[in-house]
């Protein structure tokens, strides 16, 4: 239970107020809500306005 309490404030409270303001894309995946994924990655407006310490050490990670 105390997953979904940190997931459902980290969603609500950090991912999803970036993504309104279009720092973040989101893609979801799934057909219903209990199978509902979502994935959250930096938009160009991250990469143009914000500079982390951490960007030179995070590559993004790609599946083909």
């Amino acid at each position: 239970m105390a997953y979904f309490d940190h997931s459902s404030f980290l969603m609500w409270s950090v991912l999803n107020p970036l993504y309104w303001l279009g720092f973040l894309d989101l893609i979801e995946t799934g057909d219903k809500p209990i199978k509902l994924e979502r994935v959250y990655f930096k938009s160009q407006i991250w990469r143009k306005c914000l500079r982390l310490d951490t960007d030179p050490d995070l590559k993004p990670h790609i599946v083909q």
